[in-house]
């Protein structure tokens, strides 16, 4: 069967054929998708295929895979440690997330080396050279070397199929987690994906195939997974022991492969490259590597006598480069890639730049793909406007966070100051506050020094906890806004821990984020409604003039959330406080989730519009600059009716009509 997809789908297609029983992990980008596909398939029967794994009585009489259990996760490293507990307990299992999430799971990641697995264990990294939705472009082939983990790069979709069935296969044979590590190009490129293939071909003949059973079950009574120090030492020996022979099957395995071709220059390349140079370059010798760590250097000294020079052609760091020449390649045989190519990702005209000249124009240096300006911003009737409205007017140093917020950084804004990385906001804001009151501090570091941070539910969830509790510890004068959206908005709308719904758990409940902060010990906390403007920056004074730490959660549920406004029984009847429709000054009831996208009533430009420019300052991309009208207008289409505009305009030239009552609402429905 063919199937035409990505190669995010292409590896959930993977994961669902080997028969994994856990797939957990963090929404991010460009790994996201992986678990979306899971989740939203997980029912559908026609996506199961034959499994490599039918070696048990059990599994041959049920070719089919079951669903797998899929999860977003607090955080990397919570994914990351129930991924590795189920891999302990003798079932298959994975974890994905983007290449800074790893980062987040390393402390677990340099362990889980040393301990081993029972069933297979998979680690799915996808890293973003160029930085499309990152906050830096480290290369996480790096983390193979460190954590001394076997590691296989898909070039595309294809292999991401294959290679992620096969990291199983290896992660069982040698009782080692594996990395599957892809970027964004494999992850959100479409093909046609041959899902009859089997990683069962990639093995070379002596390998024993179907491998051996695993422990069904996690043995109490082993010790390998007691990472105390006489044990410990005991694992890193086989560890070392471990990667000759991963070498070894490397050497053997046909998802390294030479292309014959003329000339002395040899192309040593892996993943999303090796098909520019098959684009840019005809009848040149590759030789082109799936699993990148431990290298095949057996397989790769076989091909080197008969060329000159070797050029290695691959993304960001020299990660090749160096793995060749500490296993022996002759330096004088390899040629130093310029520094510019470890910047951002290749192409196919940068990689004929690199393998021609070694060197690039300075006009197509690191630069985005030629595409119509379109730079990111918030959207229409987005909470979040209100807050980085009211934090441009305050004009002190606020210390940022990762998410939608994120934005706030930018024009019309520019009211967050830093982001690092996630959940680090508090901690910043924290470091600001006790230099500036240091001894030695000077005038400037004082005034200067963050009073604000702001964070995102689901960040806060992720790594913003730890920040509050020493937060009130330390109990310096600041702010810690908490902006609830009531979803992981930024990857897609996924769900998180703090909204209390999950089918795993159909008891769970909400979070009470101001419960939280009240048990944990903080005095000042507050909640309002961003939309409620008047009161969110009263609030937000008030709490900067409160002594020690203020908690003030901002409350309103995601602009593109869908909801409907709840029934009534009667007709002719008024509507419910609590509907979307509710008029309260030509604006929703702050306490009112969004109306339904059918129902919305636009906001509208009046003819007493005096040019001020405030509702352009908003930052809603709905409201923009008629040149032909020579005053701002308001996208009927795109506009949610939040009435934040109205809320800045001084002169009530915003208006916005709201039914009255039920007769009104169904007129309203079909029109």
């Amino acid at each position: 069967m063919s199937v035409f997809c990505s190669g995010n789908e292409a590896i959930a297609l993977a994961l669902h054929k080997a028969h994994t029983s856990l797939v957990v992990g963090y929404p991010g980008t460009p790994s996201t998708e992986i678990i979306e596909t899971l989740k939203k398939n997980s029912h559908k029967k026609q996506l199961a295929t034959t499994s490599d794994r039918a070696t048990s009585k059990h599994e041959q009489k049920n070719s089919s895979p079951p669903p797998c259990k899929a999860h977003w996760c607090i955080n990397e490293k919570v994914a990351f440690e129930m991924a590795l507990g189920a891999a302990l307990s003798g079932a298959r299992a994975a974890v994905t997330m983007k290449h800074v999430g790893l980062n987040v799971a390393a402390d677990p990641l340099m362990t889980s080396a040393y301990a081993g697995v029972n069933g297979g264990f998979v680690i799915i990294t996808a890293d973003d050279p160029n930085m499309y939705s990152s906050q830096n472009e480290q290369d996480n082939r790096n983390y193979a070397l460190f954590a001394k983990l076997p590691m296989l790069e898909p070039s595309d979709g294809n292999e991401a199929y294959l290679f992620t069935q096969l990291a199983f296969i290896i992660s069982e044979k040698f009782n080692t987690p594996v990395i599957l590590r892809v970027t964004m190009r494999i992850c959100h490129s479409y093909e046609t994906i041959d899902t009859t293939q089997t990683a069962s071909s990639l093995l070379p003949p002596t390998f024993p195939y179907p491998p051996k059973e695993t422990t069904p079950y996690f043995d109490k009574t082993t010790t390998r997974t007691i990472m105390l120090p006489d044990i410990a030492r005991n694992r890193h020996s086989i560890i070392e022991t471990r990667l000759p022979k991963l070498a070894e099957l490397n050497s053997l395995m046909p998802i390294n492969h030479f292309i014959k071709g003329h000339g002395t220059t040899l192309l040593i390349t892996a993943g999303i490259a090796y098909h520019y140079i098959l684009e840019s370059f005809k009848n040149t010798p590759i030789l082109k590597l799936g699993m990148t760590y431990p290298l095949p250097i057996s397989f790769i000294n076989r091909q080197l006598a008969p060329f000159e020079e070797i050029i290695v052609v691959e993304e960001l760091d020299p990660f090749l480069e160096r793995e060749l020449l500490v296993n022996g390649i002759p330096y004088a045989k390899l040629r130093k890639r310029s520094r510019s190519f470890y910047l951002g990702e290749l192409s196919p005209e940068r990689t004929s730049d690199l393998v021609l000249y070694n060197k690039e124009p300075a006009k197509r240096r690191y630069q985005n793909p030629a595409a119509a300006p379109n730079p990111p911003r918030m959207c229409s009737g987005c909470p979040h406007l209100t807050i980085a409205n009211l934090l441009r007017d305050l004009d002190l140093t606020v210390s940022g966070d990762i998410g939608c917020y994120t934005l706030a950084a930018l024009a019309p804004f520019e009211s967050l100051h830093t982001v690092i990385d996630m959940g680090a906001s508090i901690p910043i804001m924290l470091g600001m506050q006790l230099a500036s009151s240091s001894p030695v501090a000077t005038a400037k570091q004082t005034t200067a020094a963050a009073k604000i941070a702001v964070i995102g539910d689901s960040t806060f969830l992720h790594s913003g906890i730890t920040g509050l509790i020493e937060a009130r510890y330390l109990s310096p004068n600041g702010v810690i806004c908490l902006l609830d959206n009531r979803t992981t908005a930024m990857t897609g709308q996924q769900s998180h821990a703090g909204i209390g719904d999950h089918p795993f758990n159909p008891t769970t409940h909400p979070i009470d984020y101001k419960k939280l902060a009240e048990v944990i010990g903080i005095k000042n906390t507050h909640k309002c409604d961003p939309y409620d403007l008047k009161t969110a920056r009263a609030v937000l004074s008030d709490a900067l003039a409160e002594p020690g730490i203020s908690f003030v959660i901002f409350e309103r549920a995601c602009a593109l959330i869908k909801s409907s406004p709840p029934p009534t029984k009667e007709k002719n009847t008024p509507l419910l406080e609590s509907s979307p429709l509710a008029p309260t000054k030509n604006r929703f009831d702050p306490k009112a989730p969004p109306p339904p996208r059918h129902l919305i009533t636009p906001a509208e430009v009046q003819n007493n519009c005096v040019r001020c420019g405030e509702c352009l300052n908003v930052g809603c991309p709905s409201i923009t600059f008629s040149d032909t009208l020579g005053r701002p207008t308001i996208d009927k289409a795109s506009c949610i009716g939040c009435g934040i505009c109205l809320a800045v305009c001084e002169y009530d030239a915003l208006t916005q009509k709201h039914p009255s009552n039920l007769l009104d609402l169904v007129k309203l429905e079909h029109s």
